[in-house]
């Protein structure tokens, strides 16, 4: 079956017009106190706030957050740098003998005058 000329562009319409039904009925059958409760107990089951997040799900939410990423972007230099130094040259075997405080509070003969 083959669709005359002049009744094309009403033919091409057709499947635009059959979506824009469907998403009418499913937005009518959302209405009402009944379609509130259940967008509702759909949502409560499939979504999580950050109030309800804990551990990384909550630090990864954090980290994604765009008025957050500066503070990451800082922080993740900063660790960086940190351990840079640490394994460099503050966690050495030399910097330890050196420190006063290693000798007195972590060192196996140091004295514990001041626990």
């Amino acid at each position: 079956m083959t669709i005359p000329e002049y009744m094309q562009p009403q033919y091409n319409e057709l499947s635009k017009m059959r979506s824009m039904m469907e998403t009418m009925k499913k937005q009518q059958a959302q209405r009402g106190v009944e379609g509130l409760k259940a967008r509702m107990a759909h949502r409560a089951a499939t979504h999580n706030s950050w109030r309800q997040m804990k551990g990384m799900q909550l630090v990864m939410h954090e980290i994604n957050h765009p008025g957050n990423k500066p503070f990451v972007i800082g922080l993740g230099v900063t660790v960086s740098l940190f351990m840079y130094a640490y394994f460099k040259g503050l966690g050495s075997e030399t910097a330890k003998q050196e420190s006063k405080y290693w000798q007195r509070y972590h060192a196996a003969g140091g004295s514990s005058a001041g626990h």
